[in-house]
């Protein structure tokens, strides 16, 4: 089995399914990149894995504003990238199956290669239909177009599932793919981090990860932090660990907090997040608007429960009361008091059962779908355990 896969970029924490995947005997990939690394990334360009050979195409993107409408207005930004070299790259590698991330110009191309080639294609997609909400109408078009003329489909999450059999993909055919992360990182780390904060700071932490934007809920979570008894508050502290726009509004806005403590860490590198994870009681994902939000992967895998977005695809992990809470970031006092509830808990959950249950959002099992879903869009007879 070749298959060639046509992706903007290779972002870390897929990396481990694809060496898993080129691993696997008669299996042979190829991963074709628009870029090595977006620009707002904080993770490093992607270089060749094991067993699997990462090539850049010709290509050259247009940064674009993004609109995004409803019960708050705001403008975010996207790369629109135009991989020129992608048809030469596909004929050359010449695989059975092009696998395609996403609706745009890439995946134009790879149905064009794909039809005159007779290759199969697969469209794999990370969209819901909360965020596709705001794409405009020749987004929209190009995606009625493109879905019902694929071979194959492959969601992340249930909900990118739900948003492609409602473009005209059948339902019967379209395969689920669990968004994962490095489980066993997260847990080890994080509980050796535990060791060194056991006998530290004595507040209360609820800790937010993640690009510290308009998108991600964080004058959301300010509202609600504001709305919060001065007598909880003053046994808590807020940790943003990340960088954008909005940062210099927390710090604003840290007085108006008082008596809570509000800390603003910037970017911290991956091996160093642990360390953050370690010291929370509670992790926040106020987004307005995220395909997923694999925060909320990384903080189960570290033991903590989450208070998570309507507004988000991880919100099919979180199980209320059991691991967390999902909450419209839009109502400040239902967000307020998803927290006050969380931290005043007298018995917390496990951080064991916590663990346990992301466990069925693992990156051998996320291979393991990926891999079914290859070999039923060629029919073959192989049989993946547990898929």
């Amino acid at each position: 089995m070749r298959v060639v896969f046509v992706t903007n970029e290779l972002p870390p924490y897929r990396s481990p399914v694809f060496q898993r995947l080129g691993a696997r005997e008669g299996v042979e990939i190829r991963i074709l990149i628009c870029t090595r690394r977006e620009p707002h990334r904080p993770w490093s360009a992607a270089k060749d894995l094991r067993n699997v050979r990462v090539q850049p195409v010709f290509n050259f993107s247009v940064r674009l504003r993004q609109r995004f409408r409803g019960d708050r207005s705001f403008d975010s930004h996207r790369l629109a990238h135009f991989p020129l070299g992608l048809p030469w790259s596909l004929l050359r590698f010449d695989a059975d199956t092009i696998v395609s991330g996403g609706f745009g110009f890439a995946t134009v191309i790879s149905w064009i290669v794909a039809r005159l080639t007779g290759k199969k294609l697969m469209i794999w997609s990370e969209e819901t239909p909360e965020v596709a909400t705001h794409i405009s109408a020749s987004q929209r078009w190009l995606r009625r177009f493109l879905i019902p003329r694929a071979d194959g489909w492959m969601g992340w999450g249930r909900r990118a599932v739900d948003y492609l059999v409602q473009q005209g993909a059948p339902a019967s055919a379209v395969s689920f793919c669990p968004q994962a992360v490095d489980n066993d990182f997260w847990r080890e780390a994080t509980a050796v981090a535990r060791t060194k904060y056991t006998h530290g700071d004595q507040r209360r932490t609820v800790l937010f990860v993640g690009q510290l934007s308009t998108r991600k809920g964080i004058k959301e979570l300010l509202d609600a932090i504001e709305l919060i008894p001065p007598e909880i508050l003053g046994g808590l502290r807020f940790m943003f660990v990340g960088s954008g726009s909005e940062a210099a509004v927390i710090r604003e806005r840290a007085e108006k907090l008082h008596p809570a403590t509000v800390e603003v860490h910037g970017v911290v590198p991956m091996e160093r997040l642990p360390e953050f994870y370690a010291q929370a009681r509670l992790v926040v994902f106020p987004t307005l608007s995220d395909v997923w939000g694999l925060v909320v992967n990384e903080a189960m895998a570290a033991g903590i429960p989450v208070i998570g977005s309507t507004r988000a695809g991880s919100a099919e992990l979180i199980r209320d009361g059991e691991n967390g809470v999902v909450v419209d970031p839009m109502d400040a006092q239902a967000l307020a008091g998803a927290i006050q509830d969380w931290i005043e808990r007298d018995a917390e959950p496990p951080i064991s059962s916590i663990q346990e249950h992301i466990e069925r959002w693992s990156i051998d099992q996320c291979e393991a779908n990926l891999f079914h879903a290859l070999c039923r869009l060629h029919q073959s007879e192989q049989v993946v355990g547990g898929a």
